[in-house]
């Protein structure tokens, strides 16, 4: 008899699936890019294999998304990242903010968009 699959691989590939369907990609184009079959994007959305840490960062940058997307809906991951912004005494909102903050690449960009928060607080 076959394991069941463990429910954060499960959480893991439906949110893989659910942000492969948004970006319209289709699981070959997203299986070449991870360097792996179609039939294994297959398994990997359905939670009965594991994907590696590596493939999981190829498909969040080919997906255009922040790795810890994948990790969202499971009830460890929600409280570990709970118990960073209850350290930090910051709301989730402003979690979020510096996630996508760290995801701006462009420098000039980056000095903008702190001009403007800058300006909104004062």
């Amino acid at each position: 008899m076959k394991p069941k699959p463990d429910e954060f691989d499960v959480i893991v590939g439906k949110n893989l699936c659910t942000m492969r369907k948004i970006r319209n990609i289709s699981q070959t184009q997203l299986a070449e890019a991870m360097g792996v079959s179609f039939q294994q994007i297959q398994k990997y959305e359905k939670g009965t294999n594991r994907i590696t840490a590596v493939r999981l960062y190829r498909a969040a940058k080919y997906l255009k998304t922040d790795l810890l997307y994948f990790f969202e809906g499971n009830d460890e991951f929600e409280q570990a990242d709970k118990d960073v912004t209850d350290f930090l005494k910051i709301d989730k909102q402003t979690m979020e903010i510096v996630r996508f903050f760290g995801n701006i690449k462009n420098k000039e960009l980056r000095r903008n968009f702190l001009r403007v928060l800058k300006s909104l607080s004062e």
